[in-house]
């Protein structure tokens, strides 16, 4: 029995499906080391949140912290159990391996397949962007909502049409409710697609 040749070795796991794997497998890897332990303080007060939500009170008034990530920790504790991180952080593969996916469609738009591979495979061995993967802390939502918007407003401007424009009014709001700070990139993309308003205008409306 023969192995494969080492060109097709290559190409095989270069492709953006083996890179998604491998983004996965090492974000699991950080979860089984982090476990079941909490690092800021931040934390706790997304907690106390999410607790507020899963008893059916929402979240308090003059509450700092929006809503997205605590709803996330609620739905996290809901199938784990209250105070299970691990399942927490095991939920959040999901979005963690999303946005190594969904920036590799942004680079594939800017420059072509092969800047697909490399963004996917830098986001995916990039200490920074794995590490905020295990994170009990909205930046890896927040990262995702923020790419996926970008290419939606990018595809709204190509091809105008009322979907590609609600979704990315969902995609706005979503990060705004994820951080307020999200106003800022969205209004540098509302701006973008107002200069082209005479393509895109009643969908952007």
């Amino acid at each position: 029995m023969t192995g494969l040749p080492p060109t097709t070795l290559v190409q095989k796991l270069s492709t953006p499906r083996a890179i998604l794997v491998f983004a996965a497998l090492l974000r699991l890897a950080l979860v089984g080391v982090l476990g079941n332990q909490t690092f800021w303080a931040d934390t706790k007060e997304y907690e106390a949140t999410a607790l507020q939500f899963l008893s059916g009170h929402g979240a308090q008034a003059g509450n700092p912290r929006a809503p997205v990530y605590p709803l996330f920790m609620a739905l996290g504790f809901r199938l784990g159990g209250i105070g299970n991180y691990l399942a927490i952080r095991l939920l959040q593969l999901v979005p963690a391996v999303l946005l190594v996916h969904v920036s590799g469609q942004l680079a594939r738009r800017i420059a072509g397949g092969t800047a697909q591979r490399l963004t996917m495979l830098a986001l995916a061995v990039s200490p920074t962007v794995v590490f905020t993967s295990g994170m009990l802390y909205p930046t890896t939502i927040y990262s995702l909502i923020l790419v996926s918007a970008t290419l939606g407003a990018w595809e709204l401007a190509d091809r105008p049409n009322m979907r590609s424009g609600v979704l990315l009014g969902l995609g706005v709001g979503a990060g705004w409710l994820t951080d307020q700070v999200f106003i800022a990139p969205a209004a540098a993309m509302l701006l973008w697609l107002i200069l082209g308003l005479q393509r895109v205008g009643i969908p952007l409306a």
